[in-house]
């Protein structure tokens, strides 16, 4: 389009160049003739000056000839080159509609793809705070199982630093006895020294008393050591609870998570077959079949086969092509929800 302006330009300015070039000549030709008019003719040559001035008047009015000859095909190029500009002008009007209408098209269909990416978008923005809300959900469960399982611990280690205590203060009571015994030994042997034959009767009456007291401080001590076994094994009863209702806490928590991601993402898959699925002509609404999907880690469809039929053969030939249609299909991020979907049973029932 520039070059075509441009070569009219060029050619207008050609055209004035050549009207100036022209008019020079004939002022230039007018100057002459008006000198040739106040040139001094010499008398002896009458016959020849007429002839000279008679000779310069037809190179004029050739050269007058010619000029006009040459103004009129100006004139007409002028006139073929405004034409043609006009020509020129009127395409590029033309082109231009055209072009004005071609980018309304396009901004038309980028404002529909603006539109239909927004839609996508927030779609997979749904799906993605669906996602972090499963995540949170799974955070949170695992938080309390931890800390169930720190109760435990916690319980397990008192009931460590209890049976120090109680054997400590069982070798505590060991040691007693010991020094107690070396004790009454000490005045056993003093006293029987001062008085063989009441010694032996005291002594006598003193070990019965030891004996019962030995026996008495026996019995206290196993009775304590059967509290402390039963205190412990009671601990231990309680330890092992917690830690099972943990671990039952944990799997619940994670087999009711999966089973919400399993649903869920079963239900986006629905919805995206039933997005790429035609009714088949002749077919009758509610009808379902059962098909057998083999995914990739990635969603993309390996293999589909129809494990029961719908009874309609070409209803469920068009569920197999809306599987196909619609790989690749959504999988869940986690790895032990997305192995559920490696390969498994579909039920398409469209609008059920």
């Amino acid at each position: 389009m520039q070059s075509k302006w441009r070569a009219l330009y060029q050619d207008a300015f050609a055209t004035v160049l050549a009207i100036l070039v022209h008019g020079l000549l004939a002022f230039m030709l007018i100057l002459n003739w008006d000198s040739l008019m106040d040139t001094p003719v010499p008398v002896s040559a009458e016959a020849p000056v007429v002839q000279a001035m008679v000779v310069d008047e037809e190179r004029l009015n050739q050269a007058l000839r010619k000029l006009a000859e040459a103004e009129r095909r100006e004139r007409e190029e002028e006139a073929a080159r405004q034409a043609e500009a006009e020509r020129l002008a009127q395409e590029a009007e033309e082109m231009r509609l055209r072009e004005q209408e071609r980018q309304e098209e396009l901004e038309r269909q980028q404002a529909e793809a603006d539109q239909r990416r927004a839609a996508e978008e927030a779609r997979l923005l749904e799906l993605k705070r669906e996602q972090e809300a499963t995540q949170q959900r799974l955070r949170e469960e695992t938080r309390r199982a931890q800390e169930e399982k720190r109760k435990a611990e916690e319980a397990k280690r008192q009931l460590r630093e209890e049976r120090r205590q109680a054997e400590k203060a069982k070798r505590e009571a060991e040691a007693e006895q010991r020094r107690a015994e070396q004790e009454k030994r000490k005045a056993e042997e003093a006293k029987r020294q001062a008085e063989e034959a009441r010694r032996a009767e005291e002594a006598k009456r003193r070990e019965e008393d030891e004996r019962r007291r030995i026996e008495q401080e026996k019995r206290r001590v196993e009775q304590e050591k059967r509290q402390e076994a039963a205190r412990i094994a009671e601990i231990r009863r309680q330890q092992e609870g917690q830690r099972q209702l943990a671990e039952s806490l944990a799997r619940k928590a994670r087999d009711r998570a999966m089973q919400e991601a399993v649903a869920r993402y079963s239900d986006l898959i629905q919805r995206q077959v039933e997005r790429n699925w035609l009714l088949p002509y002749g077919s009758q609404a509610g009808l379902s079949c059962i098909l057998k999907i083999a995914l990739t880690a990635e969603g993309k469809v390996l293999n589909v086969r129809l494990t029961r039929s719908s009874g309609d053969a070409s209803f469920d030939r068009s569920a197999i092509a809306a599987v196909r249609r619609a790989s690749p299909l959504p999988v869940p991020p986690d790895p032990e929800v997305r192995a559920v979907f490696q390969s498994f049973n579909f039920k398409f029932t469209p609008g059920g």
